[in-house]
């Protein structure tokens, strides 16, 4: 894909905010919003865009991608693609950043040759990757200290007394800086720090302060320094939380975020510390998305739709559909593929940032 065939330099009132999508390709059946969907799809191991009032077959598909292989210790660090946002950068166009939970994350340069202009490999089964736009940084939020699929960790659980009790705690967050005038060669993007986050699963840059949520904790950090000074400093910001998994922007009000817990889904006023129960909400939702126009959608583990079928949540954390929902929060239609001859796993949905031509 050209770049020339993408849509370029809009101004987003929320970073990483989507951009319009196009008209429907023809004879699409239309049900939902004009925007489009990009979901981590781990049975083939790719990351796919379609548009939401379209159904997802190859004919209507915007945009996939496959990881290379890097094959460590007998296992492809590039397996179950966890992650992905885009993010429109200077010298490239638009980005997407993508995470594997077998060890792998990188940044891919969309329209031109998808190249992937960086990528690394931070262990711990990484969840999550956000940019840091000016500085170029990349900060990764990892669930835990080991892969237990590519080798060992590099950063030991921590256990302490909690309650009279051992209680251990593991996942860590790796910050990537660039070098000295490089902020847009991801080529140079170098680690620079790295430390303990208990269960580190969710991250959003919301223009100023970057949020990441874990297990127990969703903490708001600021950004310093630059270059290979970059440094996340703790803003004294801490939201206790329960089980924390998906974290995202509210396109609908670009005051709140939006997370996904264990079983519910919550609202959180970035001004306040608080986070509210959400509607629509529900257990084992991998990650919860809300369009500008009030639309949403989520991913919710097939262990708990199909638990019957699915009765391990070891082996049912995926779905083969994305669950979408009206402007009050209830039902509305669902996606799953269609014509692609196969049953998708679906792991992760997101608004898309991309708008094509």
């Amino acid at each position: 894909m050209n770049r020339r065939s993408l849509l370029k330099g809009a101004a987003a009132a929320v970073v990483g905010a989507p951009l319009a999508s196009l008209a429907l390709p023809t004879g699409a059946h239309a049900v939902g919003g004009t925007y489009d969907v990009a979901v981590c799809e781990q049975a083939k191991n790719q990351i796919l865009i379609h548009p939401a009032n379209a159904d997802w077959t190859p004919q209507n598909r915007r945009w996939a991608w496959t990881p290379p292989s890097a094959v460590v210790n007998g296992f492809n660090t590039w397996t179950n693609l966890s992650d992905v946002r885009f993010r429109d950068t200077t010298a490239h166009g638009w980005v997407a950043l993508v995470a594997a939970s077998y060890g792998k994350v990188g940044m891919v340069d969309i329209g031109d040759g998808d190249a992937l202009l960086w990528s690394a490999r931070p262990y711990g089964n990484p969840h999550a990757i956000e940019r840091i736009p000016g500085v170029g940084a990349v900060v990764v939020a990892s669930s835990e200290q080991d892969t237990g699929f590519g080798g060992p960790g590099n950063h030991p659980a921590v256990t302490t007394i909690e309650g009279g009790k051992p209680v251990t705690r593991q996942g860590f967050l790796t910050v990537y800086a660039p070098r000295p005038g490089q902020s847009d060669n991801p080529a140079s993007l170098t680690k620079v720090d790295e430390f303990e986050f208990n269960g580190a699963h969710g991250l959003w840059y919301d223009g100023t302060y970057l949020w990441v949520l874990g297990t127990d904790l969703l903490v708001r950090y600021a950004c310093t320094g630059t270059a290979l000074g970059f440094r996340l400093a703790d803003s004294g910001v801490r939201i206790p939380v329960s089980n924390g998994h998906g974290l995202d922007a509210d396109y609908g009000d670009s005051r709140y975020l939006l997370l996904t817990e264990g079983g519910t889904v919550r609202r959180l006023d970035k001004s306040g510390t608080t986070p509210q129960l959400w509607t629509p909400t529900g257990a084992g939702v991998k990650s919860y998305s809300r369009t500008a126009s009030g639309e949403s959608f989520w991913l919710q583990a097939i262990n708990v739709t199909d638990p019957v079928n699915f009765p391990d949540p070891d082996k049912g954390y995926w779905n083969t559909y994305v669950q979408f929902f009206d402007g009050a929060g209830s039902k509305y239609f669902t996606r799953p593929l269609t014509g692609y001859g196969y049953d998708a796993k679906f792991y992760k949905a997101r608004v898309s940032g991309v708008a094509f031509s």
